[in-house]
C-alpha cells in the first residue's frame, strides 16, 4: 500500500480511468495528475484541435485569399464608382491598382491590406474624401511629389496597347432565360451560379470580362424604337447586384476578344474548319 501523504487519488481526463501521482510532483507543475500515460496525454482535446487546424491549412489559406481578393475587388469599385481604374493615367489593369491616402499618412497609421479595404468600405461615400484609386506607378509619383516637391514627372497610360478581353453571353450563360422577356424587356433571369463564379474568378484576375449579348441589338417583339441605354439599363442593375461592379456590354467582337463563352456557340477548329462537338 502507498504511503496515502505521497501519493493522491486521480481520475484521468483521457481515458476517466483512476490513478495515483505524487504529492511533490503536484506542487511543482499544476498540469501534472491531469492525465495517467503519454498516451493520454497524446489524445487530449488540445493536441487534436492543432492537428485539425495544420491538417485545414491549404484549405484555410485558399479561403483567405479568397475572401481578400473579393474585398479588395470591392473597395476598388466603390471609389471608382464602376470598373476599378486609376485616378491619374487612367490604368485599368486590376493586379497593380491600389488604394491612395489623398493627404498621404498611410505608413504613420499602419492602414494596408485587408484593414484598409474593410475600413474603406466601412465609411461609405465619406470614403471618397480621404481615399482615391492609383496604379502602382503613379501612386509612387504621388509619394515623390508630396515628399520631394518634383513635379516634372509624368505617368501616360497608352490606351492604344489594349488588354485581350473574355466575352461572356448573358442570358442562358451568366443568367436564367427563363424570365418573361418576352413580354417585358427590362426582364432578366436568376445568376447561374457555376458561371457567375467563374466571372468572378477572372475577375480577381485582373481579366477584362465583358458581357456579349444580343440585347444591345435592340430588338423586341412588343416594345419597338427601343435605346441602348434603355435594354442596358437592367443589365447593368443585374451586374451591380452579383459582381458588385458594372461589367461592360457590347454585341460586338473585335481583334482584342481572346475567348467566347456562350451557350449557342460551337468551337471550331483554328484553320481547319473542324467542329468540335461535346461528347455525350
Amino acid at each position: 500500500m502507498k504511503n496515502p501523504d505521497k501519493w493522491v487519488d486521480r481520475v484521468c481526463e483521457g481515458c476517466k480511468k483512476p490513478f495515483q501521482v505524487r504529492t511533490c510532483y503536484l506542487r511543482r507543475n499544476h498540469n501534472v495528475g491531469r492525465f495517467c500515460s503519454n498516451l493520454c496525454r497524446r489524445l487530449r482535446p488540445e493536441v487534436a484541435a492543432i492537428s485539425i487546424h495544420y491538417r485545414f491549412k491549404e484549405q484555410r489559406d485558399f479561403r483567405y485569399k479568397q475572401y481578400h481578393k473579393e474585398v479588395r475587388l470591392k473597395a476598388l469599385t466603390f471609389l471608382c464608382g464602376g470598373h476599378p481604374r486609376c485616378h491619374r493615367c487612367g490604368c485599368d489593369a486590376l493586379p497593380i491598382l491600389e488604394v491612395n491616402h489623398l493627404n498621404g499618412g498611410g505608413s504613420v497609421r499602419k492602414e494596408s491590406g485587408i484593414k484598409l479595404w474593410n475600413y474603406v468600405l466601412t465609411l461609405g461615400e465619406s470614403a471618397k474624401e480621404y481615399f482615391n484609386v492609383l496604379c502602382k506607378v503613379c501612386n509612387q509619383l504621388d509619394f515623390v511629389q508630396r515628399k520631394f516637391g518634383y513635379t516634372q514627372h509624368k505617368v501616360a497610360w497608352d490606351v492604344s496597347k489594349k488588354q485581350r478581353w473574355i466575352a461572356v453571353d448573358f442570358d442562358g450563360t451568366l443568367a436564367n432565360f427563363d424570365c418573361d422577356w418576352p413580354a417585358d424587356y427590362t426582364q432578366v433571369g436568376e445568376p447561374i451560379p457555376a458561371m457567375v463564379e467563374q466571372v468572378k474568378r477572372w475577375l480577381q484576375e485582373g481579366e477584362d470580362v465583358r458581357i456579349f449579348t444580343a440585347r444591345m441589338d435592340c430588338y423586341h417583339p412588343l416594345f419597338s424604337d427601343l435605346t441602348e441605354e434603355q435594354v442596358k439599363k437592367p443589365v447593368e442593375d443585374w451586374c451591380l447586384r452579383v459582381f458588385g461592379q458594372v461589367l461592360p456590354i457590347t454585341n460586338k467582337k473585335d481583334y482584342w476578344c481572346k475567348a467566347l463563352y456562350d451557350d449557342r456557340a460551337y468551337h471550331v477548329v483554328r484553320n481547319e474548319g473542324i467542329i468540335k462537338m461535346e461528347e455525350k
